[in-house]
């Protein structure tokens, strides 16, 4: 929604307006894309964008503030510290490289996600907001040398001669120790004292002089807002390469963003809003149905998806029930041709007397045909056996239980998947089957 213009105005050209605000003034606002243009806070992204327009008061605050940039002093560089010359140099080891020639690398800086105004949604397609992060990267950088941390010293000889000596000392006693302890169990046997017998003979292992060990270096803590971005980009990566056949793919990307997100804090509005688009777009992507399925893994893994997902509030059906369509879970044709049963997961109709050839898995011409509709889709299916309606439903009338809906009309009884779009038509004259409808990825 469009903001008031005074109002847009000021935070278009104020610096401190965050990226997610100018983003929004750039879409809803079109009376301050100049502002924008000027904001020396605007991302490099949303003024290429502005750049695109063809504005000129946009492309004159453009070229004034390349001009600036331009003319802008370089910065002088900071003096070098100057060491203190009483700080004693750290030993560097022989199979070490030496503390001048050592480079490690900077950390590269986190960019902020690069907000750019969408163009308008396709007509069935849900825009995702999810941020992506780029990781901002110059090749051929030579990384900032660092002082590395001084080595530990290593103890005196003479105090070192002494542990060796103590190790091996405890080595050989605990050897003696355990030695003596087998010898005196063997002599505790049934059998016959044979005469004395020579003792144990313990033999000093041989000892040689400790290494010292290699220092270990310390396996730095993940960045959890870093495994957030990256995890928000797989989840879209997806959820947009979806091709609606493994609902467990796109469940797991859906799970593995709930545990990132609650590794940065507690979830928040941000983590139900990206949730909600997501499976948004899913649906327009495959179908409700297929998001259904996605939903129900990823909310058996996770609390959180569940409770955002769990309410089917979010369903959006892809073929609707008619508008005043009775909540009824059993029905037959005036005729009484047809008989239909409604259930929660499926619907279940069977036809007694028919002209049409034997479909799928029914052969025997002297018995029903049934056809079933399920989340696999609608097929023949006489093995499921024939079911008996209920209550007559009028012609031109319409019945719908659960994500299912039925129509009766003097051509016959057609039943669909709202949520699918997967449907049958029975009649005395004809059989019809149509598979699950599938959005932009069909």
């Amino acid at each position: 929604m469009a903001r008031d213009s005074e109002e847009a105005r000021r935070l278009a050209a104020d610096p401190t307006t965050d990226w997610g605000t100018l983003y929004e003034l750039a879409q809803t606002n079109p009376e301050v894309h100049a502002a924008l243009a000027a904001n020396p806070a605007t991302y490099p992204d949303l003024l290429a964008w502005l750049g695109s327009l063809g504005k000129p008061d946009v492309d004159a605050a453009l070229s004034a503030r390349a001009a600036a940039d331009a003319g802008a002093p370089e910065p002088e560089p900071e003096p070098e510290p100057e060491l203190d010359a009483t700080v004693a140099a750290p030993a560097v080891r022989p199979d070490e490289p030496s503390p001048e020639t050592q480079v490690i690398p900077a950390e590269e800086p986190r960019t902020p996600p690069a907000y750019a105004p969408a163009a308008a949604a396709a007509a069935a397609r849900v825009p995702l907001t999810v941020e992506r992060v780029p990781v901002a990267q110059t090749f051929g950088q030579q990384p900032t040398p660092v002082e590395p941390p001084p080595l530990e010293p290593e103890p005196p000889a003479e105090e070192a001669g002494s542990r060796r000596r103590l190790v091996a000392i405890l080595v050989i006693v605990g050897i003696l120790v355990i030695a003596g302890i087998a010898w005196l169990l063997g002599r505790g046997g049934d059998e016959p004292d044979a005469g004395p017998t020579a003792g144990p003979t313990a033999t000093a292992p041989a000892t040689s002089s400790p290494t010292t060990p290699a220092p270990t270096a310390t396996t730095p803590t993940a960045d959890p807002q870093a495994a957030l971005d990256a995890a928000s980009v797989a989840l879209a990566d997806a959820v947009e390469g979806s091709a609606c056949e493994d609902p467990a793919t796109e469940a797991a990307a859906f799970t593995d963003f709930a545990a990132a997100r609650l590794a940065v804090g507690a979830w928040g509005e941000d983590a139900s809003a990206t949730v909600g688009e997501v499976i948004g777009l899913l649906q327009s992507r495959c179908n409700a149905g297929y998001a259904v399925q996605v939903a129900d893994r990823a909310g058996e893994q996770s609390p959180e998806l569940a409770r955002e997902l769990g309410g089917r509030d979010w369903v959006v059906p892809t073929l609707p029930a008619p508008t005043g369509a009775a909540d009824i879970t059993a029905f037959s044709s005036p005729s009484g041709n047809i008989a239909c049963v409604l259930g929660e997961d499926s619907v279940t109709c069977s036809i007694a007397e028919y002209s049409f050839g034997s479909p799928g898995s029914c052969t025997d011409r002297g018995a029903p045909v049934t056809a079933v509709i399920d989340a696999t889709g609608a097929r023949a299916d006489c093995a499921a056996g024939a079911v008996t309606g209920g209550p007559a439903l009028s012609y031109g009338t319409a019945a719908r239980h659960s994500h299912f809906a039925c129509t009766s009309e003097r051509d016959g009884v057609t039943c669909w998947d709202t949520w699918t779009g997967a449907r049958v038509k029975l009649a005395r004259a004809t059989f019809e089957v149509e598979g699950p409808r599938f959005g932009s990825a069909g």
